[in-house]
């Protein structure tokens, strides 16, 4: 018998099954907020025929999607305070000023209000082709996490089981959200978009370790 050998299993034992409740508590939130949308869009329906009623700055369905980046964010920082090694740190705390920031912006419009200042300053049309700044304002928060994922993590991320499957289901949320504002369709769905990609992001960071996993032995 090799007690060090012993030890080194039983912790990888340990991470393995910590890892695999985390994940499923992160997708039993991302079901939870599935339901969650379809109870407001009903109520929204039912009390006054507008399925955009719940959602919208300071209204529950917003709330829940600033929730769910703040929640993000922390969950980003734990991660970059823990013993992983440092080029992994710092991917994690890209990503936890880069989601706080989201999520103040969420919460006050940020984007909307620096869109308006942008059209003043360079003297284009608020109501013509500059009305989708914002858009693309929105999806500059984008970058930071591509960067992380390409450059910083590079094998990190596709070390870790379900990272990538969890953050490239949150960017095709991100994306529809995006879309579907530019060409203004339904709030409903480009705030249900909204919140799944705070819901993916969640479920993967919350999956991923906090310490650098042992290795088992052969």
């Amino acid at each position: 018998m090799n007690p060090v050998a012993d030890r080194s299993d039983n912790a990888h034992g340990l991470v393995t099954a910590a890892k695999r409740i985390a994940g499923e508590r992160a997708w039993r939130i991302v079901l939870l907020n599935i339901v969650l949308c379809t109870v407001f869009i009903a109520i929204g329906l039912i009390f006054s025929g507008d399925p955009n009623k719940m959602f919208g700055e300071g209204k529950p369905g917003t709330l829940l999607s600033v929730l769910m980046l703040g929640l993000s964010s922390f969950a980003s920082f734990k991660r970059a305070t823990g013993p992983l090694p440092r080029p992994i740190r710092l991917g994690w705390a890209t990503f936890s000023v880069s989601l706080a920031l989201a999520a103040l912006d969420d919460m006050f419009k940020l984007h909307e209000a620096l869109d308006v200042v942008i059209n003043e300053w360079l003297g284009f049309d608020p109501d013509g082709i500059a009305t989708k700044l914002d858009d693309f304002l929105v999806m500059l928060y984008a970058v930071p996490a591509l960067l992380v994922m390409l450059w910083v993590w590079r094998s990190y991320a596709f070390q870790t089981p379900g990272l990538v499957l969890r953050f490239g289901i949150a960017g095709v949320f991100f994306a529809g959200m995006v879309i579907l504002d530019l060409i203004g369709r339904p709030q409903t769905a480009e705030e249900t978009c909204k919140v799944l990609a705070g819901s993916f992001i969640f479920a993967g960071v919350v999956g991923a370790p906090r310490t650098e996993q042992p290795h088992p032995r052969p």
